[in-house]
């Protein structure tokens, strides 16, 4: 493993699709507390909140994989 350490992330799969999306869950909690954060400011309705999540593809198999 060349010395680094590896980053817990959540899996999700595509049913039938062969299809994967590996998620940093540093990324998820990141999400989680904007998404707190939007909430809190407007308690009602909440406040919409948007973004870009880049990454990478690569083959595992035959399937794809989404990083």
């Amino acid at each position: 493993m060349n010395g680094l350490t590896a980053t817990p992330y959540y899996i999700w799969r595509v049913p039938d699709k062969g299809v994967s999306v590996h998620l940093s869950l540093s990324v998820i909690d990141h999400v989680g507390m904007a998404v707190a954060e939007g909430v809190r400011v407007l308690p009602r309705r909440g406040l919409e909140i948007g973004g870009l999540l880049l990454g990478r593809t690569r083959r595992e198999r035959n399937a794809i994989v989404v990083e």
